[in-house]
């Protein structure tokens, strides 16, 4: 695994919460739009939150991706330093 400078890094950790935020605010859309659904009565609209679902986690997915790659980490890497960089970050604010 390949050591990342503190830009690289930063720029990592950005993207993976932005990710994740994307992914809370697409959740709560999602059901949102769900129970708008099936209150009024359109059942077909609930069984195309699935697939609509897929299509937008993989949008939301891509630039992370993309930044992952050019890195030159595999997924696998990136959660390692991802996680190596929280235990870090929550070890000198316990000090």
């Amino acid at each position: 695994m390949r050591t990342l400078n503190p830009d690289e890094l930063a720029r990592l950790a950005k993207s993976d919460r932005q990710l994740k935020v994307s992914a809370l605010v697409v959740v709560v859309m999602m059901f949102a739009v769900l129970g708008v659904a099936v209150a009024s009565g359109a059942p077909q609209l609930a069984g195309l939150s699935g697939p609509l679902g897929i299509g937008v986690a993989a949008m939301m997915l891509g630039p992370h991706r993309r930044l992952v790659e050019e890195l030159g980490l595999t997924r696998r890497e990136a959660k390692r330093v991802l996680r190596e960089q929280r235990r870090r970050q929550r070890a000198s604010a316990g000090n």
